[in-house]
């Protein structure tokens, strides 16, 4: 295998400067108009022709970004301009490791210093391999993208399921109107706290110095409705807010800022565990609610709605948990519960397998991207040739 080339950037590439298209001058037309955070517009013009590549010179400092098609690079950006004949692909996967982002001058107008990135150091395969190695990194990349478009179409599915279980129901039966909306004919209406037992707070005195897994308001996903980390503590030692009491299968639904919907179940893992009193705690009552189902009912946009309307505070916006209990929501029998839950579920699980593979490929992704641009993998020509 021929050994890779020792260079510096500079010797490989120039980074040109963008120039300025304040957006009163932009014209409507098919070209992509680049700033230092990704695409910013269109224009009827480019200024260079693509493929391409763009990295943030002020503002995100560092990032880089691809263009296949012939682009306008605006005066906060640089753009790539190839010395020699290297793959495009590869010096953007490249460029892309070397993490710009840390690279920031420290004048008092923060920006990226073009000779600084010149003279890094690196090794470089022939053109050949160059390729075979943009093929990997992009057949990871497409994957990964695969992956975020499914769970996007699985949660807009959610969304339009949630909608319809929760007004239509599942007996194909007619509906009423209520002051919550259209419901089926044989549901009732409930404050939510009535399909609730009550909670408990934590013993500083009996229970100081046993430790807990705690879980703020930040610990909890938007995106997925999940915990995705917890902070382990001394209880004595844990925050002032630290005092909520969780068993396994209770639903946490944050009361600051209650229309960004951060809600979770609570897992087997964490059950006796510690979350903050920016939490309402909902324990199902299981006389009246089937597992998880106070789970899907906080997530329903009538619900966020109805909050929205009696949220107070300007800069802080925030509920209370008894105006969270007070709420009134559907109330279908134990048996049509466990069968919305049941469809639900479903779903949930199918969300939640695309985010794993999609975290399985980032980090693969990652792994690759240093090793190849590092020659610590070495590959040849076979795939390109193959």
């Amino acid at each position: 295998m021929t050994p890779w080339e020792k260079a510096r950037i500079g010797d490989e590439i120039e980074l040109a400067y963008g120039k300025s298209l304040p957006v009163h001058k932009r014209e409507t037309g098919p070209f992509r108009v680049f700033g230092s955070n990704g695409c910013v517009g269109r224009h009827s013009t480019a200024l260079v022709l693509g493929p391409g590549i763009i990295v943030g010179r002020k503002g995100s400092v560092g990032s880089v970004v691809w263009s296949e098609s012939d682009f306008w690079p605006i005066d906060t950006t640089y753009y790539v301009v190839r010395k020699k004949d290297s793959n495009w692909r590869f010096l953007f996967h490249m460029l892309s490791s070397l993490e710009l982002t840390e690279m920031n001058s420290h004048s008092a107008v923060p920006g990226l210093n073009r000779e600084n990135i010149y003279s890094i150091q690196v090794r470089l395969p022939k053109k050949g391999e160059q390729e075979s190695i943009a093929v990997i990194l992009d057949t990871i990349e497409k994957a990964i993208l695969d992956e975020k478009s499914a769970i996007d179409k699985t949660m807009r599915l959610k969304g339009v399921m949630i909608h319809s279980v929760f007004t239509r129901g599942l007996r194909d039966e007619p509906q009423k109107k209520t002051e919550i909306g259209p419901v089926p004919e044989s549901w009732k209406l409930r404050p939510l706290g009535a399909l609730c037992e009550r909670t408990d707070t934590v013993d500083l005195r009996r229970e100081g110095e046993r430790i807990i897994e705690y879980i703020d308001v930040s610990s909890v996903s938007r995106e997925f409705l999940l915990i995705e980390r917890t902070t382990q503590y001394t209880l004595r030692e844990a925050p002032s807010r630290a005092r909520k009491r969780i068993l396994e299968g209770d639903a946490i639904f944050a009361t600051v800022r209650p229309t960004l919907l951060r809600a979770a179940q609570i897992p087997a893992a964490l059950n006796d565990q510690v979350c903050s009193t920016a939490f309402c705690v909902l324990r199902r009552n299981p006389k009246n609610a089937a597992d998880r189902f106070l789970y899907y009912l906080v997530q329903r946009d009538q619900f966020i709605r109805q909050l929205a309307s009696i949220e107070h505070g300007a800069s802080y916006p925030a509920v209370t948990d008894r105006i969270v209990k007070e709420q009134v929501v559907p109330f279908p029998s134990l048996e049509e519960q466990h069968e919305i839950v049941t469809i639900l579920d479903a779903i949930d699980r199918k969300i939640d397998l695309h985010r794993r593979k999609h975290a399985l490929l980032e980090d693969l992704f990652k792994t690759l991207l240093h090793k190849l641009m590092t020659g610590q993998i070495e590959i040849g020509m076979s795939l390109y040739h193959s």
